[in-house]
């Protein structure tokens, strides 16, 4: 009896439907028992610091770090990318981290707020205060968490009050602990504000589930752009840096400042710690914080600059930023000599003497701009005394900022020659055969006289499409043995059928090509030879004295012509529109206008405004909103051959500098100039010189010890990518390209592998040039790569505190090392089809700040 009945209870109770549980209240309970965990491992560690013991933090930090992991994955399996979303999150992992990360920064916090950040020694009496107040303070904000984050905005007065009264039973057992003298030496003297605390902490952890803004390491001193003095090298400054965006440093483990550990201090809320300053390439410091937290590991860094007061005069520009335009022909430039003022003999901008503030080195420049779209500003100071010349650089463009979402003006020079306008002659034959077929007019009307054609064929036929001057295209159609049946056409008396026979017919047709490919005709003109037509069917119709309908038919197939050749030139022509064939093989989106079209007596030449962008950007790629338009250019000249060679080609296109210039900036977006390296090849071209970069190998390559020092023996990747949008001048003599890409602001940075945690040994800008050439092969544009030069060396952080003077070398001849892996970025381009037509390479080359592509139909 007892055994069906329980089968009966359990039928039943399995016919109720059990409500699946939420995202919120899976996480609820492993973020509570995260909450908890943490403290509990912090308040160990306190109470055995209390009876003088060692507390095992490295043991403690590994137990503390696998909960936290297995506590996110669990996370990830209880909410779906979409329970994420809606809760303000990017996706499922990113709850995870801050679930997590909150949990066992405000568990942290307890033990901290209690022990202190680095425990003490205490009396017995004072050990076991302390025990119980975390102890009882987690176990309340773990039942606080796990009831209330489970019902979120939903909770009623009922779960507050449940979870209030285990705040009430946890004052009650402290007290029995703790009297009046030890709470103050541990609570302030204040248990209910203690305990308000510790509510507040844990709501906390309930409130982790609305995504919030992430941490962010900052320096506080000395600040982004201060200027620190300094008597000698070395020296000692002393760096204070903080973590913001968290409510205090119970979400942060550990911090290291320029590679040194940092202390916590608790007045501050900051991590200190003193870096030594042993030598100074120039007045540049960049300083590097990197803080390990309980949301993820998380870097700052920051730039200041050093008064070495007697040391060597230096100079450092301060405005304009580097890469920015102008169309001025002049431009203000600020900057500040440092150092020993007393001994800068002299300062020139641009190799012009230049005054400055005497006491603190400031000064102020007009520097006129030349022509050249590039340019490159440069201060030098000098010193008899120390035998020292020092320089800054910045690049400066001379032109037009033109925004990014507009179109290029005159971005293209297209031409079509008239040997590619022959080619087209084709398809134009073949739109009108089909218009003079017989399929096509079988059953037509013969017009007011009533019938229809019934019969309709045509023997051999040609056309010819050429430019024959200013505005005019001129289409010669030659039609062979022309025979035409009209049946049933009325005459007045009765019906008759016509038969027409021409055994040739000339067709000249003119018109001019404007606005976006449109046609208009001026003129239409048919030659009939052997012309004759014949009426039958009918008693009338045979008669003869009727006369002969030669010229009415005549002038009706004039009129068909007229109509029919400037559809067919319209369908032929329809294909010089290539933007979208060439943007899907580039992956880009390609939007063109037609600015002119110029007909001469060889061919056409179509002006275009064009722009390119990227379909999907990138993450981490530069924001551009303008693209650089040179100031001054030529309008490319384009002829019936490739200058210099006399070669004759049927399609050219002619892509601007500015045009490049958008072109190079749509690849940056995409993410195409984002690179990294591993390995690293001694002697370029020879594969058998290849090594695996690391930090052991850095050492012995540059005889620095501070790459083994910061991490020995540490797999190292070498990354680049752009800070800026790119550039393109013409190549001058000696450079191997027609054109020249340049980078300002590329910034290149040396990570270590350090036991699978990144760690950025040091990060540097860089002005990058790289010849270039773009060639034609059967159906791509195959680029050719040149050899990558690097200018301006700046060092933006030194983690590793590396020698920058043989830095700057290191960096160059890496990044040379890596010109080919640059390059791939400008891979094969298929060229498309044309109108069914292939493209074919004839020749190329950079004339007029133009790249031209010469090229034949086939």
């Amino acid at each position: 009896m007892i055994r069906i009945l329980s089968l009966v209870i359990a039928l039943l109770l399995a016919a109720v439907p059990v409500q699946a549980k939420t995202c919120r209240e899976k996480v609820a309970p492993k973020a509570a028992t995260l909450f908890h965990y943490v403290a509990k491992q912090y308040e160990s560690c306190g109470k055995k610091v209390a009876l003088g013991k060692d507390c095992g933090a490295l043991l403690r930090d590994a137990k503390v770090a696998s909960k936290i992991g297995k506590t996110r994955e669990a996370a990830v399996r209880a909410c779906a990318d979409a329970d994420a979303v809606s809760l303000g999150f990017t996706d499922a992992g990113a709850l995870a981290i801050a679930v997590a990360g909150v949990a066992a920064g405000e568990g942290r916090q307890i033990a901290d707020a209690v022990y202190g950040r680095v425990p003490v020694a205490h009396t017995k009496q004072e050990k076991n205060c302390a025990s119980m107040l975390v102890k009882q303070s987690a176990k309340a904000g773990k039942a606080w968490v796990k009831r209330l984050m489970g019902c979120g905005s939903t909770c009623g007065s009922q779960a507050e009050f449940l979870a209030e009264a285990e705040f009430a039973k946890a004052k009650a057992k402290i007290e029995k602990k703790c009297d009046a003298t030890l709470l103050t030496t541990f609570a302030g003297g204040d248990l209910d504000a203690h305990l308000d605390g510790i509510r507040d902490a844990a709501q906390r952890v309930v409130d982790s589930l609305s995504a919030a803004s992430a941490p962010v390491v900052s320096f506080v001193d000395p600040a982004n752009g201060a200027l620190v003095s300094a008597t000698g090298l070395p020296f000692d400054l002393d760096i204070e840096a903080a973590v913001s965006n968290v409510p205090h440093a119970g979400y942060v483990n550990s911090m290291k400042i320029g590679g040194e550990a940092a202390q916590y201090d608790p007045l501050s809320g900051s991590f200190e710690a003193s870096l030594n300053v042993a030598s100074a390439a120039d007045t540049n410091l960049a300083l590097f914080a990197e803080a390990r937290t309980t949301l993820g590991t998380i870097s700052g860094t920051a730039n200041v600059t050093l008064d070495l007061g007697t040391l060597a005069p230096d100079v450092v520009l301060t405005f304009p930023a580097s890469g920015t335009i102008t169309s001025a022909g002049t431009i203000g430039i600020l900057g500040q000599v440092v150092g020993d003022l007393s001994e800068a003999d002299i300062l020139r901008v641009n190799g012009v003497s230049q005054a400055f503030d005497g006491s603190s080195g400031i000064f102020s420049a007009t520097v006129t701009l030349n022509t050249d779209a590039v340019q490159i500003i440069e201060a030098e100071v000098s010193s008899s005394t120390f035998g020292t010349d020092q320089s800054a650089t910045l690049v400066i463009l001379h032109g037009t900022g033109w925004p990014i979402g507009d179109l290029v003006p005159d971005a293209n020079f297209n031409r079509l020659n008239n040997s590619g306008l022959n080619d087209l002659s084709g398809l134009m034959q073949d739109t009108l055969d089909d218009a003079l077929s017989f399929s096509a007019l079988n059953g037509m009307s013969a017009g007011s006289g009533g019938g229809h054609v019934c019969a309709f064929s045509l023997g051999s036929s040609s056309l010819d499409l050429s430019a024959v001057g200013a505005a005019t295209v001129q289409s010669e159609v030659r039609l062979n043995s022309f025979h035409i049946k009209i049946c049933d056409h009325d005459i007045g008396i009765e019906d008759c059928d016509i038969t027409y026979d021409a055994t040739r017919v000339d067709v000249l047709e003119q018109g001019n090509l404007h606005g976006q490919l449109a046609y208009s005709s001026s003129s239409t003109s048919a030659t009939f030879t052997g012309g004759s037509a014949t009426l039958s069917a009918g008693f009338f119709c045979t008669l003869g004295n009727l006369g002969t309908p030669e010229t009415a038919i005549e002038a009706a197939l004039a009129d068909v012509f007229d109509e029919e050749l400037p559809a067919a030139l319209d369908s032929a022509l329809a294909g010089i529109v290539i933007s979208d064939a060439l943007g899907a093989a580039l992956d880009l989106d390609i939007d063109a206008s037609y600015a002119s079209i110029i007909e001469d007596s060889d061919g056409i030449t179509f002006t275009v405004d064009s722009n390119i962008t990227p379909i999907s950007t990138s993450p981490g790629m530069p924001v551009i909103t303008e693209t650089f338009i040179p100031l001054v250019t030529t309008p490319p000249s384009r002829g019936p051959t490739v200058p210099g060679t006399g070669e004759s080609y049927d399609l050219a296109f002619c892509l601007v500098d500015a045009f490049m210039n958008r072109a190079l900036a749509a690849f940056m977006m995409r993410g195409d100039f984002s690179n990294s390296l591993t390995e690293y090849t001694v002697t370029p071209g020879d594969p058998s010189t290849t090594v695996d970069l690391s930090t052991a190998i850095l050492w012995a390559y540059t005889g620095d010890i501070a790459y083994q020092d910061f991490c020995p023996g540490c797999d190292v990747t070498l990354t680049f990518a752009p800070t800026a949008a790119p550039v393109t001048r013409q190549a001058t003599g000696g450079e191997d390209g027609s054109l020249v890409l340049i980078v300002p602001n590329y910034e290149v940075s040396i990570i270590a592998d350090d036991g699978g945690t990144p760690a950025s040994l040091v990060t540097a800008q860089v002005l990058v040039e790289l010849p270039l050439s773009f060639e034609v092969s059967t159906g791509a544009i195959v680029p050719d790569i040149g050899t990558l030069s690097v200018q301006n060396v700046r060092v933006a952080a030194n983690a590793a505190g590396l020698n920058e003077a043989l830095l700057a070398d290191t960096i160059r001849e890496m990044l040379a090392g890596a010109g080919d892996s640059l390059g791939s970025v400008f891979s094969q381009i298929p060229l498309p089809s044309f109108q069914g037509l292939s493209l074919v390479g004839v020749d190329s080359g950079y004339e007029n700040s133009c790249t031209a592509l010469y090229l034949d139909l086939e």
